[in-house]
């Protein structure tokens, strides 16, 4: 069907099915202002919705406003490779005639390969927290050397380090979106999060100081952890609603902002990840059989008085995937061989995109999305390894809302990081970190 054919049809549409109300709809495009996956829900409202929802997304093609971003790292010694991923709309023909289709495409102006030992862990509002495994100077042992970046504005700022301490930690970077406001990392130690304590030490570092502060706070709900449940120096993070949340062993440990209290949250199940849609956080877990999608319908769960007897009953199961469903795309994309290596490969949950309503996972040496608008499974483009023999998986990944906001300094935060887009043409460009004595 041509786009005059489309037209005609809407048009019918406006004049028989819902008469000036629908008109006005279609004329003002008031479509703009909703989400992707209204759109997706209105569509089964009549047969003249779907096709005037229909005409509308093949005339205005959309883009998700974030970034999907893979941390890719090999299996040798080799620096590892930092790919952004844009998510669009695209119109293609099939045997039904023209569809939109999300694609998830390289976006190759902000990717970038960085040294080994750099860690990516997540993003708040536009900003992404990593550290690196190694001090400035090889010959001083100390924990990691944080660093925050706004990867629109190509800005990389190093934290001052810890001296000399020595223990694992987690950490995760609070920061609202608002120009002129300053950010703040927390880093926990590891060994403060077990059954028998109720108390946490940790660090809090403000943009605005330049300062790390030591300090201890409750740990709340502790007795709830068992003995296997340990958490993982290298684990990702969540930021929302001034809260920052980490998920390991089949339970959550959150830390209050601006109340400054730790707690630990029972989940669902015990391996998977988090995101939030919809003003909600969800929990999505993975097994031999497919993936499971939680939502977490209240956020008092996080409060100090709530009865956490009751926290199961706080989580509701929106939906699973089973992997038998999507067996035919599997044998379409990768061939009967690797299908049948399926069950018994290790699957790992990378994150979602609230806008184009997109899962994506990885398996070795591949990374996948899924479509909950039309239950479609696509192969992403992945780093190349140089080398034979050589295999890559995926350390971090996370979604990202850019942000024009410049990185704010203070106090003892000095060095500047200098950060060199990628060239044009050829592979990605080698990150050349400079520490340069930074000048207000």
């Amino acid at each position: 069907m041509d786009s005059t054919e489309s037209e005609k049809k809407a048009e019918m549409v406006v004049e028989t099915e819902m008469g000036g109300l629908n008109e006005k709809i279609f004329k003002l495009e008031i479509f703009d202002l909703i989400p992707i996956k209204q759109l997706i829900q209105m569509k089964c409202l009549s047969k003249g919705w779907y096709d005037l929802i229909s005409h509308y997304r093949k005339s205005i093609l959309r883009s998700s406003p974030s970034h999907f971003i893979c941390q890719y790292k090999f299996n040798v010694d080799q620096d590892s490779q930092v790919m952004f991923y844009n998510i669009e709309e695209q119109e293609v023909c099939d045997e039904s005639g023209e569809i939109v289709v999300v694609e998830t495409l390289e976006n190759p102006s902000l990717s970038f390969s960085i040294d080994n030992n750099i860690n990516l862990l997540g993003s708040s509002n536009g900003l992404i927290l990593g550290f690196c495994k190694n001090s400035a100077d090889d010959n001083i042992d100390t924990t990691p050397v944080p660093y925050v970046c706004n990867p629109n504005l190509n800005q990389w700022v190093s934290l001052p380090p810890f001296s000399n301490d020595k223990h694992s930690v987690c950490m995760a970077l609070a920061f609202d979106g608002i120009s002129q406001h300053h950010f703040k990392v927390v880093m926990c130690y590891v060994y403060c999060v077990n059954e028998s304590r109720t108390t946490m030490r940790y660090r809090i570092y403000s943009s605005d100081t330049g300062k790390w502060w030591i300090k201890r706070t409750k740990l709340f709900n502790s007795s709830i952890l068992t003995s296997c449940a340990r958490i993982d120096s290298e684990m990702s993070y969540l930021y929302r609603k001034g809260i920052a949340h980490w998920v390991f062993n089949g339970f959550m440990l959150v830390y209050h902002f601006k109340k400054e209290y730790f707690k630990i949250v029972k989940l669902p199940t015990t391996v998977g990840c988090l995101w939030e849609s919809e003003g909600y956080l969800h929990y999505c877990d993975n097994n031999v059989r497919g993936f499971s999608i939680w939502k977490l319908v209240d956020d008092e769960v996080f409060d100090i008085q709530f009865n956490d007897e009751d926290v199961m009953t706080k989580w509701q199961c929106k939906s699973t995937i089973e992997f038998c469903s999507l067996k035919p795309q599997f044998l379409e994309i990768v061939g009967p061989h690797f299908v049948e290596l399926l069950t018994n490969l290790s699957t790992q949950l990378l994150g979602f995109d609230e806008y184009s309503q997109m899962l994506y996972f990885a398996i070795p040496d591949m990374v996948f999305s899924y479509s909950f608008e039309t239950r479609s499974l696509k192969k992403l483009p992945t780093c190349n390894p140089i080398g034979e023999h050589i295999s890559s998986y995926v350390s971090a990944a996370f979604c990202l809302q850019p942000s024009g906001v410049d990185l704010a300094f203070g106090g003892d935060c000095k060095y500047k990081v200098v950060y060199p887009k990628r060239e044009c043409g050829g592979s990605l460009g080698k990150a050349r970190i400079l520490l340069q004595q930074y000048v207000s």
